[in-house]
């Protein structure tokens, strides 16, 4: 894979996502705006130490409820953040056999600590003066700011990618929907080439909370291949009361933070009737998001991590009327989709073009075709 000065641009995608399991690295080679092909991907893991230093910058975060650039803990927490990013990308280019100057940018998404559009406040935690300096590349990052500043939601953000994607395929089927089940649950509603007449919004809990009650019960750090929903029955009256939340009654666009939800009522029930009505909750939270499409999906290509819960792939099938298909039936990676996502909107930016939309994060119709200056923060080699 060789970059052409003429035509051609590589771009390096970094994202560490809510679910707190690693870093993911992509590449990807593009022109004229679309995917040409893609490198060798990276994934890089966090140790359990790493992760008790990320949980404890989440945690003081939630706390301060505000950017806060003097807090030693979430200080700690960013310099190991970034060095992590730094040893991916070092990794990412020796695996795909090329050099800093290959590369146009990185774009690089870092750690959300802190996300709160009502207040018109979101907060990703990364040096990207320093990984820029340290990997001789030019980095964007702060991808959110400028959209919860000028009425956003700040998520999601991926959409104008996912649009490519289902765009690329010779007989796309309208309206496809791609669902990313996360740390959190989006979806990208697609009805056509337009992307002002996508529909993007954060549907309710993805992984993370199931993850975080597995690993609150010293049952590993995930539900593998939804063997542990699997094995429970459903409490159908607390999964009713979850779902009385106020966020599932608001309109789109609308996104959440990670720890929005506060799961009750698990005390007097077993672990795996547990893993499962969490699960269910999950995904009837997608199905609530099918009421909020103008017309019904034919397909549902499903990425993220929860496409490798079986229970939770069954229970979508029944729930919602499209096919249910996970990503790689359209030729896209579920591991690497929002890393290479977050390449090609660094190359966007660059290209001073719009990667929000009024209808994927709400933000003001008058602002949504902003410059390279304003999205994001451009840190040269």
């Amino acid at each position: 894979m060789t970059n052409s000065k003429s035509k051609y641009s590589l771009a390096i995608g970094l994202m560490s996502g809510t679910s707190l399991d690693g870093i993911d690295a992509a590449l990807i080679k593009c022109e004229g705006g679309k995917i040409c092909s893609f490198g060798e991907a990276v994934f890089l893991p966090y140790h359990d130490d790493d992760k008790i230093i990320f949980k404890s910058a989440l945690k003081e975060a939630a706390l301060l409820k505000k950017i806060c650039q003097n807090n030693s803990v979430i200080n700690d927490a960013e310099v190991r953040i970034t060095a992590l990013h730094i040893k991916a990308v070092l990794i990412l280019l020796a695996k795909n056999n090329l050099q800093a100057e290959d590369i146009k940018v990185v774009g690089f998404h870092g750690q959300t600590v802190l996300h709160m559009p009502d207040k018109a406040l979101t907060w990703q935690i990364g040096l990207g003066e320093l990984l820029a300096k340290t990997v001789k590349i030019p980095v964007i990052n702060d991808f959110r700011t400028f959209d919860v500043l000028n009425g956003g939601q700040g998520a999601p953000l991926v959409p104008i990618y996912h649009l490519v994607l289902i765009n690329s395929l010779k007989n796309p089927a309208y309206p496809a929907v791609i669902l990313n089940i996360g740390g959190v649950g989006n979806v990208t509603y697609i009805s056509g080439v337009e992307p002002e007449k996508m529909i993007a919004f954060d549907t309710g809990a993805g992984n993370a909370l199931l993850d975080d009650y597995v690993s609150s019960n010293g049952r590993g750090s995930m539900d593998v291949d939804g063997s542990f929903s699997a094995s429970g029955n459903v409490n159908e009256k607390l999964l009713k009361l979850w779902l009385s939340h106020p966020f599932f009654a608001l309109k789109a666009p609308k996104s959440l933070d990670r720890n929005s939800f506060k799961l009750t009522g698990l005390e007097e029930m077993s672990f795996e009737g547990s893993a499962a009505t969490i699960a269910a909750f999950t995904c009837h939270s997608i199905k609530i998001a099918e009421s909020l499409f103008p017309k019904t999906p034919a397909v549902w290509y499903v990425t993220g991590g929860g496409r490798h819960n079986k229970f939770m792939m069954s229970l979508l099938q029944k729930l919602l009327k499209g096919k249910v298909e996970k990503i790689e039936k359209i030729n896209g990676c579920g591991e690497r989709l929002e890393a290479e996502a977050f390449a090609y909107l660094a190359l966007l930016i660059l290209e001073e073009r719009p990667i929000s939309f009024p209808k994927t994060t709400g933000i003001d119709k008058n602002a949504y075709e902003y410059k390279k200056g304003q999205t994001g923060h451009y840190y040269p080699a």
